[in-house]
C-alpha cells in the first residue's frame, strides 16, 4: 500500500492538499463505527487537477485505539 501511494503521489505538487466536510460519525457499538463525508483534494493541472467525491468508512476499536477496517470512496 506504501509503495502504491509513493508511486502515484511522488512529491508535494501531485499530493495536493486533502480537506474533508460532511463528517457524519456513527457509533454501532461498544467497538465498531462508521464515517461517512466528503472529500475535496486541491492541486495544479500539473499535479494532476482537482478531484473530489464521497467515503464511508467503518472503524473498529482495538486496543492500539480505531482503526479503519473499511474504507470505501468514490
Amino acid at each position: 500500500m506504501v509503495a502504491r501511494y509513493a508511486k502515484n503521489y511522488p512529491n508535494r505538487e501531485t499530493m495536493g492538499r486533502l480537506t474533508f466536510s460532511d463528517l457524519e460519525p456513527h457509533l454501532l457499538d461498544d467497538h465498531f463505527a462508521t464515517v461517512t463525508g466528503a472529500f475535496q483534494l486541491e492541486r495544479s493541472k500539473k499535479g494532476g487537477g482537482n478531484a473530489s467525491g464521497i467515503f464511508s468508512l467503518v472503524l473498529e476499536k482495538t486496543a492500539e485505539g480505531w482503526k479503519i477496517v473499511l474504507d470505501h470512496t468514490s
